[in-house]
């Protein structure tokens, strides 16, 4: 029999030093072989380079703003890391099978659940299971999905952003200036304290959701508010 110690660290451990490997791997790339503006290039798909010139949406991007993306893609790009390698050879689950299956645990003390049939119909306290079950492709697929959606997210509200910049930049009025500045910082806190409510909600919530689940909705989290970091100021408009 397995031990719950012995599941934890071949869950956490590969999916912490891999994580930190490939992403390492990636930043120096990166920075020293494709160099930061191919980089973002390449990486999002609404970034345009001509030349030594990056833009979005036609938006030219200044050097501040080509460093924060290149951050940010990087931050995204060891959270899907994360989530790839934390179901790759390990599942959990938390419903106990007392006719076999999965190792179950108690949540508290850790110790093995080993009771029968009539005995689990009145088990109240929580359980953790793992099993073995390689499964390389399944990883890659939540991996892929989540960065998907997420940069489908990005993509989205960056291209609000911009153009609500665009508007209040080219409004002479001074009172509808203000307005959209005032609607384009809204905007941005809103996502900002959306990101943090969805952080903060799937943290306190932690036990209703499987390893994959939690980690995908702090993906989504951390990455909404990288999204809501969009340095309008540091573009120059169409």
């Amino acid at each position: 029999m397995t031990t719950y110690t012995t599941y934890i660290l071949v869950q956490f451990v590969p999916m912490i030093v891999c994580s930190i490997f490939f992403t390492g791997a990636m930043v120096f790339v990166g920075l020293f072989i494709i160099k930061p503006k191919a980089t973002i290039n390449r990486m999002f798909p609404f970034v345009k380079k001509e030349d030594d010139e990056v833009s979005i949406y036609n938006f030219k991007l200044q050097n501040g703003y080509v460093g924060a993306l290149f951050v940010i893609m990087h931050a995204n790009i060891f959270i899907v890391n994360m989530i790839f390698w934390s179901s790759i050879l390990i599942s959990r689950s938390t419903s106990y099978n007392p006719y076999g299956g999965p190792d179950c645990f108690y949540s508290g003390n850790h110790t093995l659940v080993t009771l029968t049939p009539e005995e689990t119909l009145s088990l109240t306290e929580d359980v953790v299971c793992f099993s073995w079950s390689p499964n390389p492709m399944g990883a890659l697929g939540n991996a892929t999905g989540a960065f998907a959606f997420s940069w489908m997210i990005i993509n989205v509200v960056t291209w609000i952003v911009l153009h609500l910049y665009k508007k209040a930049a080219e409004t002479y009025g001074k009172c509808l200036k203000l307005c959209y500045y005032i609607l384009l910082v809204s905007f941005q806190l809103c996502i900002y304290l959306t990101a943090v409510l969805v952080i903060v909600l799937a943290t306190v919530y932690r036990q209703y959701f499987s390893l994959i689940g939690f980690l995908q909705i702090l993906f989504f989290g951390f990455l909404l508010g990288g999204s809501g970091t969009t340095l309008w100021w540091l573009t120059d408009l169409p």
